[in-house]
């Protein structure tokens, strides 16, 4: 009786170790599938998913279903009995009863099933965080490198302005003492080494690089729409200095000796009077004046640029210029003064009709 009822016993445990490996398998296959790419799923996605979770369930009762045929379905009890040696003699003693034969299946693969679920949710949580710690760090490093670009440019355009700015501001200077010179030696010196073609090729490289500067904002104003403000600024700043400039040039071809194509002599122009040097010293510094202006509109568009760009990765920012004159404009992204500003540079420029504040102004943050 003993050696019967152990064979029946490991029968039982064989079959249910059977079922418990199959069901591994099952949950490993369902758990292992590719999960979806992106955030969100697609309806095809979240079909397929629904499709498998059926399967799985499907497939878990049926492998804990104990196989039963005939009148087993409809009993809701099952006596246990178990044979007994018993005065010589076998028979056999209840065990006592026991809930329906389904329910322990049932309870098992319900249970397998939500810890398959629970393991593709926090597969999938995981997908999704990891995508968005991806995201970010690429948000952060497309913003160093759009940073870069605009510094880079902003550095050369600022370091060439300030040169033919400077180169300006000494002219009449200059001039004014090779006059005295002159007047008072009785004859002429040294010829000034200035030449209005020199000043014409700095200001044109300066022109150039303000270009360059206009341009990189352009191809990344996806990125920082709010610098937008700071074309319009250039824009209109850049056509006044070419007026200045050309004011200016004229003035210098009357004043400063000229190279002649050989490269051997120059051409002497008459000593220039006092009036002659202060008219040519007020035109050297509106271009100096407005020239110095870009040069500081382009420290704004620094600061701009890393409290943007930067502020959230190293939670950070950077005051904005404070200038001791107070008739100097700072130009700042902030809502607040937008209008002002656009206001400003609207009046300045030589078609103000043709700006319109829609295409200028960002009220929104990125």
């Amino acid at each position: 009786a003993h050696s019967g009822s152990a064979g029946i016993d490991n029968r039982k445990v064989a079959t249910s170790t059977t079922k418990r490996e199959t069901l591994a398998r099952l949950v490993w296959w369902f758990v292992s599938r590719e999960a979806p790419k992106g955030d969100v799923m697609s309806k095809t996605e979240k079909r397929r998913y629904l499709i498998y979770a059926v399967l799985l369930l499907v497939v878990t009762l049926k492998s804990l279903w104990p196989g039963r045929t005939g009148t087993a379905f409809a009993a809701t009890k099952q006596t246990a009995t178990v044979p007994v040696l018993v005065s010589g003699s076998l028979t056999t003693v209840s065990a006592g009863e026991y809930g329906p034969w389904w329910l322990e299946s049932s309870v098992t693969g319900v249970g397998i099933l939500l810890g398959a679920l629970l393991v593709v949710w926090q597969m999938r949580r995981q997908h999704r965080s990891a995508l968005e710690v991806q995201r970010e760090n690429a948000r952060h490093d497309l913003h160093l490198r759009v940073y870069y670009d605009i510094a880079e440019k902003v550095e050369a355009a600022s370091e060439s302005l300030s040169h033919s700015g400077m180169w300006a501001y000494l002219i009449a200077t200059n001039l004014g003492e090779y006059g005295r010179q002159a007047r008072t030696l009785g004859q002429l010196p040294s010829p000034i080494p200035q030449r209005a073609m020199e000043f014409s090729r700095l200001d044109g490289d300066a022109q150039n690089k303000i270009v360059d500067v206009l341009l990189v904002l352009e191809k990344h104003e996806i990125i920082a729409p709010r610098l937008r403000i700071f074309r319009l600024v250039f824009g209109v700043s850049t056509a006044r200095l070419r007026d200045a400039q050309s004011a200016l040039f004229s003035a210098l071809l009357l004043r400063l000796p000229m190279d002649m194509p050989n490269g051997v002599a120059h051409v002497p122009l008459p000593l220039p009077t006092d009036a002659e040097i202060e008219a040519l010293d007020a035109l050297a510094k509106a271009y100096w004046e407005r020239s110095s202006d870009i040069v500081a509109y382009f420290s704004d568009l620094i600061v701009e640029a890393q409290n943007i760009l930067l502020s959230e990765l190293f939670n950070n920012r950077v005051p904005v210029r404070r200038p001791l004159d107070n008739r100097h404009v700072v130009i700042s992204t902030d809502p607040q003064n937008a209008q002002e500003l656009f206001a400003h540079f609207r009046s300045l420029s030589r078609h103000p009709e043709a700006i319109r504040p829609e295409e200028w102004l960002v009220t929104k943050s990125k």
